[in-house]
């Protein structure tokens, strides 16, 4: 994650997949330490906006979601909201693009 002209971006390993994130999807990332739960983030971001629990789980969910398919955090149960998330992912062969990197970016912003 990057800090860039006031926003963050993730760098996925797919350059079209980089993500930039608003508040409330920066706090949801940095929640995933591959502790706390879908549950317990939603709880997190619900505390800290003032956003009832029950308005904030799904997007949560499909925010997580999304970060697995773009193969930012690592594939987890995500049937289960009671079950950790797994941390962000890096290796070698599918770690980040280097920050400033001349190729394409596609940026996408979540809502929140």
């Amino acid at each position: 994650m990057r800090k860039f002209a006031g926003s963050l971006l993730i760098a996925a390993p797919d350059p079209a997949d980089n993500i930039e994130l608003n508040d409330s999807a920066a706090l949801m990332f940095r929640a995933i330490d591959g502790k706390r739960s879908v549950a317990e983030i939603g709880e997190l971001v619900a505390a800290t906006f003032g956003i009832p629990v029950d308005e904030i789980m799904d997007d949560v969910a499909e925010f997580v979601a999304d970060l697995g398919e773009r193969r930012i955090v690592d594939q987890f149960g995500a049937s289960d909201a009671s079950a950790p998330v797994p941390g962000p992912t890096s290796s070698p062969a599918t770690g980040p693009v280097p920050f400033g990197s001349h190729r394409p970016t596609t940026s996408t912003s979540v809502d929140r």
